[in-house]
């Protein structure tokens, strides 16, 4: 979660609700296909950070924002 948040700049509720999330769950099926190649967890998520992109995290993100 620390390192999602450092890369992103969102804060670290919306990275929480992002990562409980379905989208959360499409996010880590990314670091984890990384790991499976064999690239170490940190560079797993930074990797899939990038393919992800800073816009569709906040995207994603604001979908897991609770109804007001």
């Amino acid at each position: 979660m620390t390192r999602v948040a450092a890369m992103t700049g969102l804060p670290f509720e919306a990275i929480r609700r992002f990562l409980d999330s379905r989208h959360g769950r499409h996010f880590a099926d990314s670091v984890y296909n990384y790991r499976y190649t064999g690239v170490e967890l940190d560079a797993a998520i930074d990797a899939a950070i990038r393919e992800w992109g800073r816009i569709q995290l906040m995207v994603a993100t604001a979908k897991c924002q609770p109804a007001a």
